[in-house]
């Protein structure tokens, strides 16, 4: 079995007005895969830069990483990059990265040395996957297995039944095989990937 890693941003207070608010927790997908497949997921609320470094030295430290085959990042997203809720993204602060939520691939790349290497990623984020240079470049310079994720704008509902899909046939092929056009994964969801725009690099 594939175990998994989800770090998960605080959803509660997101921006979006009424009716659109959402609390989106994706600690409700590990308990199901938990209770059906009988792993041992991981899961961790995290709340800034500060917090995510916390948790993956703390992994990385305790040797533990070396037991989970996914790295399940749940933020929010723009091209290339993750950001946190609540956190400004106003990118003419880039030099003063305190004061700034967004974290592009490359700098969550630099963070913690070897956490990502021959991980599977998967960005449950929006429009992270849209910069395909840099996802390559993550890639090449964290010895990730394959990254995955959104081009688009998602829906949260629609990913999360998505990303519930796709970690349930990780349960079951090898993800190459997942990549394939033929593939089950890929003919079972076909709308809801195009719609979603999911890619695995």
């Amino acid at each position: 079995m594939k175990d998994i890693i989800c770090f998960d941003t605080e959803w509660r207070y997101n921006h979006h007005e009424k009716p659109d608010k959402f609390n989106l927790k994706c600690e409700h997908i590990l308990d199901t895969l938990k209770d059906f497949y009988g792993l041992d997921p991981k899961y961790e609320k995290v709340l800034s830069r500060d917090n995510l470094v916390h948790y993956m030295k703390q992994f990385n430290g305790k040797r533990t990483i070396s037991k989970y085959d996914i790295i399940y990042m749940s933020f929010h997203g723009e091209p290339g990059c993750i950001y946190f809720e609540g956190e400004t993204k106003d990118k003419t602060k880039k030099d003063s990265q305190e004061e700034v939520g967004i974290i592009t691939l490359e700098q969550l790349g630099d963070l913690c040395e070897g956490f990502f290497e021959g991980k599977i990623v998967h960005f449950s984020s929006c429009s992270t996957m849209c910069d395909e240079d840099a996802v390559r470049r993550f890639k090449r310079q964290t010895h990730a297995k394959r990254v995955s994720g959104y081009k688009s704008d998602v829906d949260p509902i629609d990913s999360v039944l998505l990303d519930m899909a796709y970690f349930k046939y990780l349960q079951h092929y090898t993800i190459d095989t997942l990549k394939r056009p033929t593939s089950i994964f890929q003919q079972n969801y076909a709308s809801l990937i195009d719609y979603l725009q999911f890619v695995i690099v």
